[in-house]
């Protein structure tokens, strides 16, 4: 690996408003726009841990976003699901009020079906 390349572990800024890692061959991107930090890409295992800290990283970096757009994202298995809770316990210790827009469908089933709706904050329609 050349000087100029990021580590696949470490998350590399490629311009102001998206930060990138593929060390499987899929871009992760969380792209902060106005008060919505929206991901991109498929969420998954091998993955989800990317998203995480680059998910932490923007919200340290823009205060004023306020909400965690999944329009944008392809949910791939449960993994999504502690995605979600480790996202809502560092917006909670860091008092941040989170809503979580735009959940397809399947992701709302599985968190009806873990007893997770009352818990993650899911905006209403």
């Amino acid at each position: 690996m050349s000087s100029s390349q990021a580590s696949p572990e470490t998350p590399s800024k490629v311009s102001d408003s998206t930060l990138q890692s593929s060390s499987d061959g899929q871009a992760v991107a969380v792209v902060p726009e106005n008060d919505r930090l929206y991901l991109q890409g498929s969420v998954s295992i091998d993955n989800v841990s990317r998203y995480r800290d680059q998910i932490i990283n923007a919200f340290e970096e823009k205060p004023e976003l306020a909400e965690l757009d999944l329009s944008r994202a392809e949910i791939n298995g449960s993994s999504v699901m502690a995605l979600l809770i480790s996202i809502q316990r560092y917006a909670l210790s860091s008092g941040r009020e989170l809503q979580i827009v735009n959940p397809q469908a399947k992701l709302l089933e599985m968190a009806e079906m873990n007893g997770l709706i009352g818990i993650l904050p899911f905006a209403s329609k």
